[in-house]
């Protein structure tokens, strides 16, 4: 069955939201629609007539090119013990268990079209907890309205079929712990919430962990790359090439049309037709476009870089000329913008998993040892230019070998044993041939 709050139960839910969480819900709707292509149509469409809306669907890209490039290379847990502890051990198995790449992908892209990720922890008896990710248009939070930060309530909503269910999650009086309560609402509770079940969660921390996709200043729902004035951009930039859609549809061939026909009048515009006018005098002649639409073309191109410069993110058209005589220093240059925003994504996404892995500890039983989100280079590498500075900074002494290995994507420790094996077997292949040598063997 689906789980949606569309329904009439579902519609009675939002309409006894306070508006702020039901225009919120109805944000959300629009956002991760438009993120999937489907966007309002941009041209009335009348009947029998052909449909010449273009839908250029770069809210997708967007979202998608901010997720590949927060999560696309993975990210490393750096623990205080080197990961050789049991805790370590036990959250790479839970991750595993939770299959982490796609997990993470797809709270980056609810991030990205939502703004605020939630995750809840189930425990599940004899087995990894599961990762719960929560869908946004169910939750909703509410805080102290001078501490946005303190959270009062978790309250999770949606409906199976014609019954709706609630739950929520608040802390315990005496502190320590949260209570959370299961609720139903049908025909069979005359419609009005009824308790199913209370437990209390015996921890802390509540078994929902919430962050923000970007920074927010005044709210506990973060921001997200989507917001109202890109998707007005959209909806322009879709205006646009349907309309020069349009035009070229009537306008792109000659048109042929002539005078002097007695008694006969034909105004189709169809390619194969011609336009004949009842008019004195013969003629025939051809009509042809005036403008090649170069400044329809440059109007669309400014809607498009404008969306990717307000998003922050980087039109790779744009720069396509240029990509070859692009070095190191001025990739980042290009790129500034965007991996600012990335690197503020990163420090939010990252100790939303080092909480993660605490309170995964904390429930298996553990005393948590602390753990650091480890994020890989998100540009390509000019491999020969880094090269040539990390030999100069060998020669003079100020950089050791090891983090050299490590700049340029080597593990130290393996390469280290490597060689140790090489010069080994170099020094016994040695000794073998003099001996050979001695006893007068060629």
């Amino acid at each position: 069955m689906a789980f949606n709050l569309w329904s009439w139960v579902g519609q009675k839910i939002l309409d006894n939201m306070p508006a702020v969480e039901s225009a919120r819900v109805e944000k959300i709707k629009v956002s991760r629609n438009y993120s999937a292509g489907y966007h309002k149509p941009q041209l009335t469409i009348r009947h029998g007539q052909a449909n010449d809306n273009v839908t250029l669907n770069f809210i997708g890209v967007i979202c998608q090119r901010s997720v590949s490039a927060l999560f696309g290379k993975g990210f490393d847990l750096d623990w205080q013990d080197n990961g050789e502890s049991e805790q370590a051990v036990y959250i790479n198995q839970v991750f595993k268990e939770n299959k982490e790449e796609i997990l993470f992908h797809r709270a980056g892209l609810v991030g990205a079209e939502v703004g605020t990720i939630c995750i809840k922890i189930v425990p599940v008896e004899g087995d990894s907890p599961r990762l719960v990710l929560l869908n946004p248009e169910w939750v909703f939070i509410e805080t102290k309205p001078d501490d946005f930060e303190s959270i009062l309530r978790y309250t999770i909503m949606y409906t199976i079929g014609e019954s709706a269910y609630k739950q929520t999650i608040e802390p315990n009086d005496g502190g320590g712990s949260w209570v959370v309560k299961d609720w139903e609402m049908s025909n069979t509770t005359q419609n009005k919430w009824t308790l199913k079940l209370e437990t209390v969660w015996p921890y802390e921390f509540p078994p929902i962990l919430n962050w923000q996709n970007l920074p927010s200043s005044n709210d506990i729902y973060g921001m997200p790359d989507i917001t109202e004035d890109v998707i007005a951009l959209q909806d322009r930039v879709n205006f646009v090439a349907s309309n020069i859609s349009k035009i070229i549809r009537y306008h792109a061939h000659p048109k042929t049309w002539g005078s002097g026909f007695v008694n006969s009048s034909q105004t189709s515009w169809g390619a194969d037709e011609m336009i004949t006018l009842p008019t004195t005098g013969a003629n025939i002649q051809n009509l042809e476009m005036q403008s090649d639409l170069a400044s329809s073309e440059r109007y669309l191109l400014d809607l498009r870089q404008a969306m990717f410069d307000i998003t922050r993110t980087v039109d790779l058209d744009s720069i396509s000329d240029k990509v070859g005589s692009l070095t190191n220093f001025g990739l980042r240059v290009l790129y500034q913008d965007f991996l600012q925003k990335t690197d503020t994504k990163r420090e939010l996404y990252g100790d939303a998993i080092e909480e993660l892995c605490r309170r995964l500890q904390i429930l298996a039983g553990y005393e948590p040892l602390e753990v650091e989100v480890l994020w890989p280079e998100i540009l390509p590498i000019n491999k020969t230019e880094t090269i040539t500075a990390v030999e100069k900074s060998l020669a003079l002494g100020i950089l050791s070998k090891e983090s050299s290995a490590n700049l340029l994507g080597y593990d130290w420790e393996k390469e280290r044993q490597r060689l140790e094996d090489e010069v080994a077997l170099g020094d016994n292949l040695g000794a073998a041939l003099l001996r050979g040598f001695n006893r007068g063997e060629a």
